[in-house]
């Protein structure tokens, strides 16, 4: 019985410390990194784009989606979000933790794929 007991209790003890590792993990965070994204745009999947991003200085990021206006859009990190003026009535802001955003009243998110 002995054999029985030590094990169920390294089993507890290893569930247990399983869980205590995940809690402390947390969720992963995004970040709006350099690089390549797919834009989709939430209720409308038909419209998901593609974006260019570069850094244009610190707390910057340039973004360009492909085909469309070539002068593109500056982001600049207020806290934790990106915001970028698309025009003088449409701000487009990005989560950087999440990369969850919105352009005026049209949300949106970015996958990274490259």
């Amino acid at each position: 019985m002995s054999g029985i007991t030590t094990t169920i209790r390294g089993l507890a003890v290893g569930a247990v410390l399983a869980g205590w590792a995940i809690g402390l993990a947390g969720p992963a965070s995004a970040e709006l990194t350099d690089g390549t994204y797919t834009v989709d745009y939430i209720g409308h999947p038909s419209d998901s784009k593609t974006l260019v991003v570069n850094s244009c200085g610190d707390g910057c990021k340039h973004t360009q989606i492909v085909g469309a206006d070539p002068a593109g859009l500056d982001f600049h990190l207020q806290g934790n979000t990106w915001s970028g003026q698309a025009d003088p009535e449409t701000t487009v802001t990005i989560d950087n933790e999440t990369l969850g955003g919105s352009s005026g009243s049209s949300p949106f998110t970015l996958t990274k794929v490259g």
